[in-house]
Protein backbone atom coordinates (compact mmCIF):
# COMPACT_ATOMS: atom_id res chain seq x y z
CA UNK A 1 0.00 0.00 0.00
CA UNK A 2 2.99 2.32 0.45
CA UNK A 3 4.86 1.62 -2.77
CA UNK A 4 8.33 3.14 -2.61
CA UNK A 5 10.13 1.94 -5.72
CA UNK A 6 12.15 4.66 -7.52
CA UNK A 7 9.83 4.64 -10.54
CA UNK A 8 6.56 4.89 -8.58
CA UNK A 9 4.98 8.34 -8.92
CA UNK A 10 1.29 8.07 -8.03
CA UNK A 11 -0.65 9.27 -4.98
CA UNK A 12 -1.79 6.65 -2.47
CA UNK A 13 -5.48 6.13 -3.19
CA UNK A 14 -5.17 3.83 -6.21
CA UNK A 15 -3.62 1.11 -4.02
CA UNK A 16 -6.60 1.28 -1.64
CA UNK A 17 -9.08 1.16 -4.54
CA UNK A 18 -7.37 -1.96 -5.88
CA UNK A 19 -7.14 -3.60 -2.45
CA UNK A 20 -10.75 -4.97 -2.22
CA UNK A 21 -10.49 -6.51 -5.70
CA UNK A 22 -7.14 -8.16 -4.95
CA UNK A 23 -8.22 -9.27 -1.47
CA UNK A 24 -11.36 -10.87 -2.92
CA UNK A 25 -9.26 -12.70 -5.51
CA UNK A 26 -6.91 -14.01 -2.82
CA UNK A 27 -9.82 -15.12 -0.62
CA UNK A 28 -11.63 -16.88 -3.48
CA UNK A 29 -8.33 -18.37 -4.66
CA UNK A 30 -7.68 -19.78 -1.21
CA UNK A 31 -11.22 -21.19 -1.03
CA UNK A 32 -11.04 -22.97 -4.41
CA UNK A 33 -7.52 -24.27 -3.81
CA UNK A 34 -5.53 -21.96 -6.07
CA UNK A 35 -3.39 -21.08 -3.03
CA UNK A 36 -2.50 -23.89 -0.65
CA UNK A 37 -1.74 -21.64 2.30
CA UNK A 38 -0.74 -18.12 3.31
CA UNK A 39 2.88 -18.74 2.32
CA UNK A 40 1.76 -19.68 -1.19
CA UNK A 41 -0.22 -16.44 -1.36
CA UNK A 42 2.83 -14.45 -0.25
CA UNK A 43 5.04 -16.14 -2.84
CA UNK A 44 2.49 -15.47 -5.60
CA UNK A 45 2.22 -11.79 -4.66
CA UNK A 46 5.99 -11.34 -4.68
CA UNK A 47 7.06 -13.60 -7.54
CA UNK A 48 4.06 -13.97 -9.85
CA UNK A 49 2.43 -10.58 -10.23
CA UNK A 50 1.13 -11.58 -13.66
CA UNK A 51 -1.42 -13.71 -11.86
CA UNK A 52 -3.08 -10.56 -10.54
CA UNK A 53 -3.08 -8.47 -13.72
CA UNK A 54 -6.49 -9.84 -14.90
CA UNK A 55 -7.98 -8.75 -11.56
CA UNK A 56 -6.79 -5.16 -11.97
CA UNK A 57 -7.83 -5.20 -15.63
CA UNK A 58 -11.31 -6.27 -14.53
CA UNK A 59 -11.32 -3.34 -12.10
CA UNK A 60 -10.45 -1.02 -14.97
CA UNK A 61 -13.34 -2.43 -17.01
CA UNK A 62 -15.74 -1.92 -14.10
CA UNK A 63 -14.73 1.73 -13.70
CA UNK A 64 -14.94 2.21 -17.47
CA UNK A 65 -18.51 0.89 -17.51
CA UNK A 66 -19.37 2.94 -14.41
CA UNK A 67 -18.16 6.07 -16.22
CA UNK A 68 -20.52 5.29 -19.10
CA UNK A 69 -23.38 5.19 -16.58
CA UNK A 70 -22.22 8.46 -15.01
CA UNK A 71 -22.22 10.35 -18.31
CA UNK A 72 -25.74 9.05 -18.93
CA UNK A 73 -26.82 10.53 -15.59
CA UNK A 74 -25.01 13.82 -16.24
CA UNK A 75 -26.39 14.30 -19.75
CA UNK A 76 -29.85 13.33 -18.54
CA UNK A 77 -29.59 16.03 -15.85
CA UNK A 78 -28.27 18.67 -18.24
CA UNK A 79 -30.57 17.94 -21.19
CA UNK A 80 -32.94 14.94 -21.30
CA UNK A 81 -33.08 11.14 -21.30
CA UNK A 82 -32.43 10.89 -25.04
CA UNK A 83 -29.26 12.94 -24.67
CA UNK A 84 -28.25 10.73 -21.75
CA UNK A 85 -28.65 7.55 -23.80
CA UNK A 86 -26.83 9.07 -26.77
CA UNK A 87 -23.96 10.20 -24.55
CA UNK A 88 -23.65 6.78 -22.94
CA UNK A 89 -23.57 5.15 -26.39
CA UNK A 90 -20.92 7.55 -27.68
CA UNK A 91 -18.62 6.91 -24.72
CA UNK A 92 -19.26 3.15 -24.86
CA UNK A 93 -18.04 3.04 -28.47
CA UNK A 94 -15.20 5.52 -28.02
CA UNK A 95 -12.05 3.77 -29.20
CA UNK A 96 -9.82 5.57 -26.71
CA UNK A 97 -12.12 4.88 -23.77
CA UNK A 98 -12.55 1.21 -24.73
CA UNK A 99 -8.84 0.64 -25.31
CA UNK A 100 -7.80 2.21 -22.00
CA UNK A 101 -10.45 0.23 -20.14
CA UNK A 102 -8.48 -2.88 -21.11
CA UNK A 103 -5.36 -1.84 -19.27
CA UNK A 104 -4.41 -2.40 -15.63
CA UNK A 105 -3.48 1.26 -15.22
CA UNK A 106 -4.69 4.28 -13.34
CA UNK A 107 -6.47 6.21 -16.06
CA UNK A 108 -9.92 4.62 -16.27
CA UNK A 109 -10.22 4.81 -12.50
CA UNK A 110 -8.96 8.40 -12.57
CA UNK A 111 -11.53 9.34 -15.21
CA UNK A 112 -14.33 7.79 -13.16
CA UNK A 113 -13.51 9.87 -10.07
CA UNK A 114 -13.18 13.06 -12.11
CA UNK A 115 -16.57 12.48 -13.75
CA UNK A 116 -18.07 11.58 -10.38
CA UNK A 117 -16.97 15.04 -9.20
CA UNK A 118 -18.66 16.59 -12.23
CA UNK A 119 -21.91 14.71 -11.57
CA UNK A 120 -22.19 15.99 -8.01
CA UNK A 121 -21.09 19.50 -8.97
CA UNK A 122 -23.98 19.66 -11.46
CA UNK A 123 -26.33 18.10 -8.92
CA UNK A 124 -25.37 20.73 -6.34
CA UNK A 125 -25.82 23.51 -8.91
CA UNK A 126 -29.32 22.33 -9.83
CA UNK A 127 -30.59 21.91 -6.28
CA UNK A 128 -32.20 24.86 -4.53
CA UNK A 129 -29.62 25.56 -1.83
CA UNK A 130 -25.94 24.73 -1.40
CA UNK A 131 -25.62 23.24 2.08
CA UNK A 132 -22.63 22.84 4.35
CA UNK A 133 -22.60 19.05 3.91
CA UNK A 134 -22.53 19.54 0.12
CA UNK A 135 -19.36 21.63 0.43
CA UNK A 136 -17.72 19.02 2.65
CA UNK A 137 -18.70 16.24 0.26
CA UNK A 138 -17.43 18.27 -2.71
CA UNK A 139 -14.10 18.73 -0.96
CA UNK A 140 -13.89 14.99 -0.33
CA UNK A 141 -14.60 14.23 -4.00
CA UNK A 142 -11.80 16.57 -5.06
CA UNK A 143 -9.49 14.86 -2.58
CA UNK A 144 -10.47 11.39 -3.84
CA UNK A 145 -9.88 12.40 -7.43
CA UNK A 146 -6.49 13.87 -6.51
CA UNK A 147 -5.71 10.68 -4.62
CA UNK A 148 -5.75 8.63 -7.83
CA UNK A 149 -3.56 11.06 -9.77
CA UNK A 150 -2.66 14.67 -9.12
CA UNK A 151 -4.56 15.90 -12.23
CA UNK A 152 -7.79 15.15 -10.36
CA UNK A 153 -7.29 18.38 -8.42
CA UNK A 154 -8.76 20.26 -11.38
CA UNK A 155 -12.19 19.02 -10.28
CA UNK A 156 -11.87 21.91 -7.82
CA UNK A 157 -12.88 24.22 -10.70
CA UNK A 158 -16.38 22.74 -10.87
CA UNK A 159 -17.14 23.29 -7.20
CA UNK A 160 -15.77 26.82 -7.27
CA UNK A 161 -17.96 27.42 -10.33
CA UNK A 162 -21.01 26.05 -8.49
CA UNK A 163 -20.21 28.17 -5.46
CA UNK A 164 -19.94 31.27 -7.66
CA UNK A 165 -23.09 30.59 -9.68
CA UNK A 166 -25.18 29.92 -6.56
CA UNK A 167 -23.99 33.15 -4.91
CA UNK A 168 -23.15 35.43 -7.84
CA UNK A 169 -25.42 38.25 -6.72
CA UNK A 170 -23.58 38.57 -3.41
CA UNK A 171 -20.34 40.09 -4.71
CA UNK A 172 -16.79 38.74 -4.68
CA UNK A 173 -16.00 39.29 -1.00
CA UNK A 174 -19.19 37.64 0.26
CA UNK A 175 -18.83 34.79 -2.24
CA UNK A 176 -15.22 33.86 -1.59
CA UNK A 177 -13.80 35.75 1.40
CA UNK A 178 -16.61 35.79 3.95
CA UNK A 179 -18.36 32.57 3.01
CA UNK A 180 -17.92 29.78 5.58
CA UNK A 181 -19.09 27.07 3.21
CA UNK A 182 -16.41 28.00 0.68
CA UNK A 183 -13.65 27.84 3.27
CA UNK A 184 -15.05 24.62 4.67
CA UNK A 185 -14.73 23.07 1.22
CA UNK A 186 -11.15 24.33 0.92
CA UNK A 187 -10.30 22.96 4.34
CA UNK A 188 -11.76 19.57 3.39
CA UNK A 189 -9.69 19.54 0.20
CA UNK A 190 -6.49 20.41 2.09
CA UNK A 191 -7.12 17.78 4.77
CA UNK A 192 -7.89 15.16 2.12
CA UNK A 193 -4.69 15.95 0.24
CA UNK A 194 -2.72 15.91 3.49
CA UNK A 195 -4.11 12.49 4.39
CA UNK A 196 -3.33 11.13 0.92
CA UNK A 197 0.19 12.53 1.11
CA UNK A 198 0.67 10.97 4.54
CA UNK A 199 -0.54 7.60 3.22
CA UNK A 200 2.34 7.55 0.72
CA UNK A 201 4.53 10.66 0.44
CA UNK A 202 6.98 8.91 -1.89
CA UNK A 203 4.60 8.82 -4.86
CA UNK A 204 3.84 12.55 -4.92
CA UNK A 205 7.40 13.58 -4.05
CA UNK A 206 8.71 11.43 -6.87
CA UNK A 207 6.25 12.87 -9.35
CA UNK A 208 6.92 16.51 -8.60
CA UNK A 209 10.65 15.94 -8.50
CA UNK A 210 10.31 14.75 -12.09
CA UNK A 211 8.46 17.93 -13.00
CA UNK A 212 10.61 20.52 -11.24
CA UNK A 213 13.87 19.46 -12.81
CA UNK A 214 15.79 22.68 -13.32
CA UNK A 215 18.75 20.91 -14.88
CA UNK A 216 16.67 19.07 -17.48
CA UNK A 217 16.98 20.34 -21.07
CA UNK A 218 13.79 22.13 -22.03
CA UNK A 219 12.71 20.11 -25.04
CA UNK A 220 9.73 18.02 -25.98
CA UNK A 221 9.91 14.38 -24.98
CA UNK A 222 13.38 14.40 -23.48
CA UNK A 223 15.30 15.20 -20.33
CA UNK A 224 12.51 14.63 -17.86
CA UNK A 225 9.60 17.06 -17.58
CA UNK A 226 10.97 20.57 -18.12
CA UNK A 227 7.70 21.99 -19.43
CA UNK A 228 6.79 23.49 -16.06
CA UNK A 229 8.48 26.59 -17.52
CA UNK A 230 5.12 27.85 -18.69
CA UNK A 231 6.48 30.39 -21.16
CA UNK A 232 8.95 28.00 -22.73
CA UNK A 233 8.38 26.58 -26.19
CA UNK A 234 8.16 23.05 -24.77
CA UNK A 235 4.92 24.02 -23.00
CA UNK A 236 3.29 24.90 -26.33
CA UNK A 237 4.73 21.80 -27.97
CA UNK A 238 3.22 19.51 -25.33
CA UNK A 239 -0.11 21.37 -25.49
CA UNK A 240 -0.08 20.87 -29.26
CA UNK A 241 0.73 17.18 -28.75
CA UNK A 242 -2.36 16.66 -26.56
CA UNK A 243 -4.67 18.43 -28.99
CA UNK A 244 -3.24 16.45 -31.92
CA UNK A 245 -3.45 13.20 -29.96
CA UNK A 246 -7.15 13.71 -29.24
CA UNK A 247 -7.76 14.51 -32.90
CA UNK A 248 -5.94 11.36 -34.01
CA UNK A 249 -7.61 9.09 -31.44
CA UNK A 250 -11.15 10.45 -31.79
CA UNK A 251 -11.42 12.58 -34.96
CA UNK A 252 -15.23 12.43 -35.21
CA UNK A 253 -15.88 13.26 -31.57
CA UNK A 254 -13.21 15.98 -31.75
CA UNK A 255 -15.10 17.73 -34.58
CA UNK A 256 -18.50 17.20 -32.94
CA UNK A 257 -17.15 18.56 -29.64
CA UNK A 258 -15.77 21.66 -31.35
CA UNK A 259 -19.08 22.36 -33.11
CA UNK A 260 -21.12 21.46 -30.02
CA UNK A 261 -19.07 23.87 -27.91
CA UNK A 262 -19.99 26.71 -30.27
CA UNK A 263 -23.67 25.79 -29.87
CA UNK A 264 -23.28 25.66 -26.09
CA UNK A 265 -21.65 29.08 -25.98
CA UNK A 266 -24.60 30.70 -27.69
CA UNK A 267 -27.44 28.56 -26.31
CA UNK A 268 -26.35 27.01 -22.99
CA UNK A 269 -23.63 29.28 -21.59
CA UNK A 270 -23.64 27.77 -18.09
CA UNK A 271 -23.22 24.26 -19.47
CA UNK A 272 -20.38 25.59 -21.63
CA UNK A 273 -18.65 26.72 -18.43
CA UNK A 274 -19.09 23.27 -16.88
CA UNK A 275 -17.87 21.32 -19.91
CA UNK A 276 -15.83 23.18 -22.50
CA UNK A 277 -14.18 25.61 -20.10
CA UNK A 278 -13.05 22.71 -17.92
CA UNK A 279 -11.58 20.90 -20.93
CA UNK A 280 -9.58 23.98 -21.91
CA UNK A 281 -8.40 24.52 -18.34
CA UNK A 282 -7.43 20.85 -18.04
CA UNK A 283 -5.29 20.99 -21.18
CA UNK A 284 -3.62 24.19 -20.03
CA UNK A 285 -2.85 22.57 -16.67
CA UNK A 286 -1.49 19.21 -17.78
CA UNK A 287 0.71 20.67 -20.52
CA UNK A 288 3.22 22.33 -18.16
CA UNK A 289 3.03 19.47 -15.65
CA UNK A 290 3.39 16.33 -17.76
CA UNK A 291 5.43 14.80 -20.53
CA UNK A 292 4.03 13.65 -23.85
CA UNK A 293 1.77 10.85 -22.58
CA UNK A 294 -1.50 10.62 -24.47
CA UNK A 295 -3.29 8.85 -21.62
CA UNK A 296 -3.56 12.16 -19.77
CA UNK A 297 -6.23 13.19 -22.28
CA UNK A 298 -8.55 10.30 -21.30
CA UNK A 299 -10.62 12.35 -18.77
CA UNK A 300 -11.66 14.63 -21.64
CA UNK A 301 -13.55 11.87 -23.47
CA UNK A 302 -16.67 11.73 -21.25
CA UNK A 303 -17.13 15.48 -21.67
CA UNK A 304 -16.57 15.14 -25.42
CA UNK A 305 -19.28 12.45 -25.49
CA UNK A 306 -21.72 14.77 -23.67
CA UNK A 307 -21.04 17.71 -26.00
CA UNK A 308 -21.11 15.50 -29.12
CA UNK A 309 -24.48 14.00 -28.22
CA UNK A 310 -25.86 17.48 -27.52
CA UNK A 311 -24.71 18.66 -30.95
CA UNK A 312 -26.11 15.74 -32.97
CA UNK A 313 -29.45 16.09 -31.20
CA UNK A 314 -29.48 19.83 -31.92
CA UNK A 315 -28.87 19.39 -35.63
CA UNK A 316 -31.51 16.67 -35.80
CA UNK A 317 -34.11 19.45 -35.95
CA UNK A 318 -32.65 20.68 -39.23
CA UNK A 319 -31.92 17.34 -40.90
CA UNK A 320 -34.05 14.82 -42.71
CA UNK A 321 -34.75 11.95 -40.33
CA UNK A 322 -33.12 9.37 -42.59
CA UNK A 323 -30.00 11.49 -43.06
CA UNK A 324 -29.70 11.92 -39.31
CA UNK A 325 -29.99 8.16 -38.77
CA UNK A 326 -27.32 7.55 -41.40
CA UNK A 327 -25.07 10.04 -39.59
CA UNK A 328 -25.47 8.20 -36.27
CA UNK A 329 -24.87 4.83 -37.94
CA UNK A 330 -21.75 6.17 -39.68
CA UNK A 331 -20.35 7.52 -36.40
CA UNK A 332 -21.11 4.23 -34.66
CA UNK A 333 -19.66 1.99 -37.40
CA UNK A 334 -16.48 4.06 -37.58
CA UNK A 335 -15.88 3.91 -33.81
CA UNK A 336 -16.91 0.26 -33.44
CA UNK A 337 -14.59 -0.76 -36.29
CA UNK A 338 -11.51 0.48 -34.44
CA UNK A 339 -12.75 -1.00 -31.15
CA UNK A 340 -13.12 -4.42 -32.76
CA UNK A 341 -9.72 -4.17 -34.48
CA UNK A 342 -8.14 -3.24 -31.16
CA UNK A 343 -9.85 -6.12 -29.36
CA UNK A 344 -8.65 -8.58 -32.00
CA UNK A 345 -5.09 -7.32 -31.61
CA UNK A 346 -5.39 -7.64 -27.84
CA UNK A 347 -6.10 -11.35 -28.32
CA UNK A 348 -2.56 -11.79 -29.61
CA UNK A 349 -0.03 -12.83 -27.01
CA UNK A 350 2.27 -10.01 -25.92
CA UNK A 351 5.78 -10.33 -27.36
CA UNK A 352 7.17 -9.85 -23.85
CA UNK A 353 5.20 -12.89 -22.70
CA UNK A 354 6.47 -14.85 -25.70
CA UNK A 355 10.04 -13.78 -24.89
CA UNK A 356 9.71 -14.73 -21.23
CA UNK A 357 8.26 -18.14 -22.06
CA UNK A 358 11.05 -18.81 -24.55
CA UNK A 359 13.72 -17.83 -22.01
CA UNK A 360 12.28 -20.10 -19.33
CA UNK A 361 12.05 -22.99 -21.82
CA UNK A 362 15.48 -22.58 -23.44
CA UNK A 363 17.97 -20.78 -21.18
CA UNK A 364 19.39 -22.81 -18.27
CA UNK A 365 19.32 -21.42 -14.76
CA UNK A 366 22.35 -19.35 -13.77
CA UNK A 367 23.10 -17.90 -17.21
CA UNK A 368 23.98 -14.19 -17.43
CA UNK A 369 21.36 -12.05 -19.21
CA UNK A 370 21.63 -8.34 -19.96
CA UNK A 371 18.10 -6.93 -19.89
CA UNK A 372 18.29 -3.14 -19.76
CA UNK A 373 15.49 -2.49 -22.27
CA UNK A 374 12.61 -4.39 -20.65
CA UNK A 375 13.92 -4.35 -17.09
CA UNK A 376 11.72 -5.84 -14.39
CA UNK A 377 8.75 -5.87 -16.75
CA UNK A 378 9.93 -9.24 -18.06
CA UNK A 379 9.32 -10.83 -14.62
CA UNK A 380 12.31 -13.13 -14.59
CA UNK A 381 13.77 -14.32 -11.28
CA UNK A 382 17.16 -12.87 -10.33
CA UNK A 383 19.66 -15.16 -8.69
CA UNK A 384 21.34 -14.22 -5.42
CA UNK A 385 24.41 -12.86 -7.20
CA UNK A 386 22.20 -10.37 -9.07
CA UNK A 387 20.40 -9.37 -5.88
CA UNK A 388 23.66 -8.91 -4.02
CA UNK A 389 24.92 -6.59 -6.77
CA UNK A 390 21.73 -4.54 -6.49
CA UNK A 391 21.90 -4.48 -2.70
CA UNK A 392 25.46 -3.13 -2.80
CA UNK A 393 25.22 -0.74 -5.76
CA UNK A 394 21.55 0.32 -5.65
CA UNK A 395 20.24 -0.24 -2.11
CA UNK A 396 17.13 1.79 -2.99
CA UNK A 397 16.18 -1.06 -5.38
CA UNK A 398 16.48 -3.72 -2.67
CA UNK A 399 12.72 -4.25 -2.73
CA UNK A 400 10.46 -6.51 -0.67
CA UNK A 401 10.59 -9.07 -3.49
CA UNK A 402 14.39 -9.07 -3.50
CA UNK A 403 14.57 -9.24 0.29
CA UNK A 404 12.26 -12.25 0.19
CA UNK A 405 14.38 -14.01 -2.45
CA UNK A 406 17.64 -13.12 -0.71
CA UNK A 407 16.39 -14.75 2.47
CA UNK A 408 15.43 -18.04 0.84
CA UNK A 409 17.59 -21.11 1.27
CA UNK A 410 19.09 -22.72 -1.83
CA UNK A 411 16.65 -25.62 -1.69
CA UNK A 412 13.64 -23.29 -1.59
CA UNK A 413 14.94 -20.87 -4.22
CA UNK A 414 13.04 -20.85 -7.57
CA UNK A 415 14.53 -23.45 -9.91
CA UNK A 416 14.99 -21.02 -12.80
CA UNK A 417 16.92 -17.89 -11.84
CA UNK A 418 19.45 -15.85 -13.75
CA UNK A 419 22.28 -13.38 -13.36
CA UNK A 420 20.15 -10.49 -14.59
CA UNK A 421 21.21 -6.87 -14.99
CA UNK A 422 18.65 -4.17 -15.73
CA UNK A 423 20.91 -1.13 -15.18
CA UNK A 424 23.95 -0.15 -17.24
CA UNK A 425 26.23 0.38 -14.24
CA UNK A 426 25.44 -3.14 -13.03
CA UNK A 427 26.02 -4.54 -16.52
CA UNK A 428 29.55 -3.15 -16.45
CA UNK A 429 30.33 -5.36 -13.44
CA UNK A 430 29.50 -8.56 -15.34
CA UNK A 431 32.44 -9.56 -17.59
CA UNK A 432 30.53 -11.75 -20.07
CA UNK A 433 26.85 -12.14 -20.92
CA UNK A 434 25.36 -15.30 -22.37
CA UNK A 435 22.33 -13.43 -23.72
CA UNK A 436 21.36 -9.82 -24.39
CA UNK A 437 17.70 -8.80 -24.68
CA UNK A 438 16.87 -5.87 -26.98
CA UNK A 439 13.46 -4.25 -27.12
CA UNK A 440 11.96 -1.08 -28.61
CA UNK A 441 8.66 0.25 -29.91
CA UNK A 442 10.69 1.72 -32.78
CA UNK A 443 11.86 -0.97 -35.24
CA UNK A 444 14.57 1.31 -36.65
CA UNK A 445 15.92 1.90 -33.16
CA UNK A 446 15.88 -1.83 -32.55
CA UNK A 447 17.90 -2.43 -35.72
CA UNK A 448 20.38 0.28 -34.74
CA UNK A 449 20.87 -1.15 -31.24
CA UNK A 450 21.45 -4.59 -32.75
CA UNK A 451 23.99 -3.18 -35.21
CA UNK A 452 26.26 -1.84 -32.45
CA UNK A 453 26.50 -5.17 -30.61
CA UNK A 454 29.80 -7.08 -30.77
CA UNK A 455 30.28 -8.99 -34.01
CA UNK A 456 30.32 -12.24 -32.07
CA UNK A 457 26.68 -11.69 -31.03
CA UNK A 458 24.18 -13.84 -32.91
CA UNK A 459 20.40 -13.49 -33.09
CA UNK A 460 18.83 -16.57 -31.47
CA UNK A 461 15.16 -15.48 -31.29
CA UNK A 462 13.10 -12.63 -32.59
CA UNK A 463 9.57 -11.59 -31.57
CA UNK A 464 7.62 -8.96 -33.44
CA UNK A 465 3.88 -8.25 -33.14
Amino acid sequence: LRAATPGYYYPALLSYVELPFLATFLAVGRFVGLFENVNTMKESVLLNLGLFIPVVRLMSVIFGVATVYLVYKISHRLFNKTAGLMTAWFLAISYYHVSNSHFAQTWTTQTFFIILSLYFAIKFYQQKDLKMKDCVFGGLLIGLSFGINFVGIIGYYWFVLVHFLKNRKAGFIKIFIKNKNFWLMNLTVLLSIGLIYYANPHGLNNYFNRIIDIDAPAKLGGGGYPSYKIFHLSYLEILYFYIKNILIQEPIFFVLTFLGSIFLWFRERIIFYFLTSWMILYLLMISPLTGVMGRYSLPLLPLMAIISSYFVLQIRKNLNDNIWKILIIAISVYSLFFCVIFDLRMLKEDTRVLARNWILANIPSGFAIKNEDLGEGLSLIENKQSIELIKNIHPELFSTKRKYLFGLSEENYPKLSYLLTTHSDLSQLVPVFDYIILSSFDKEMMDFNASILPKSAKLVKYFYP
